[in-house]
C-alpha cells in the first residue's frame, strides 16, 4: 500500500477521532474530549488538568485546588436545577395536552356512538320488519352493528336504549 491509498500523502486514511463524555477524577464533573477510537479515557477535564493533585502537595495548595471547584460546581448546579424546572414544565404540558387529547378522543367516541344508535333506532324491528328498509328484521344494518367489536356493539345497543325504549337491547 504505497502513496495511493491516501491521495494527499498525510496522516492516516480513514481514520477519525470520536467525541466521548467522561467524568473527571478531579471535580467530578462531566465533561467531552476527543480520542482516537479505543484510546484511553482522559482522567482529567480540561480546567483540572492546570491543578492536578499532587503526591505530598501543601495543604495550601489543595484548599486553593479546591477553591477553583466551587464556581463551576455553583454554574453545574444552577444549570442543572434550570433544566429541572424547564423538564417539570414540559412534562406539566404534555400531561395536559394528553388529558385535552384523552377528553378529545372520548367526546368523538361518545358522538360516533350516539350516531350509531340512531342508526340502530331508525332501524328497529316493527311487526317482524325493519323500520327504515322494511326488509325482514333484523337488517343488513342491524346485523352489522351487532357483529362489531362487542364494546362498540354493546355501547350503540345502551345508547339506542336510552333513546327508543322499544329498541332491542
Amino acid at each position: 500500500m504505497g502513496i495511493t491509498a491516501n491521495p494527499y500523502g498525510v496522516g492516516a486514511s480513514g481514520a477519525s477521532r470520536e467525541k466521548v463524555t467522561g467524568r473527571c477524577s478531579c471535580c467530578g464533573l462531566l465533561y467531552w474530549y476527543e480520542r482516537w477510537p479505543g484510546g484511553r479515557t482522559g482522567p482529567y477535564c480540561e480546567h483540572c488538568l492546570e491543578h492536578v493533585q499532587q503526591p505530598d502537595e501543601p495543604e495550601s495548595t489543595t484548599l486553593a485546588r479546591l477553591r477553583d471547584h466551587e464556581p463551576r460546581l455553583q454554574r453545574y448546579a444552577d444549570y442543572a436545577a434550570q433544566r429541572a424546572t424547564q423538564y417539570e414544565k414540559e412534562a406539566k404540558a404534555a400531561k395536559a395536552e394528553g388529558g385535552r387529547q384523552a377528553a378529545s378522543a372520548l367526546r368523538q367516541r361518545d358522538d360516533h356512538q350516539a350516531l350509531l344508535a340512531e342508526v340502530y333506532v331508525l332501524h328497529a324491528d316493527k311487526d317482524g320488519r325493519c323500520k327504515a328498509c322494511s326488509t325482514r328484521f333484523p337488517c343488513a344494518t342491524i346485523n352489522l352493528l351487532e357483529r362489531a367489536p362487542r364494546a362498540v356493539s354493546e355501547g350503540v345497543v345502551r345508547a339506542a336504549a336510552t333513546r327508543d325504549p322499544d329498541a332491542r337491547g
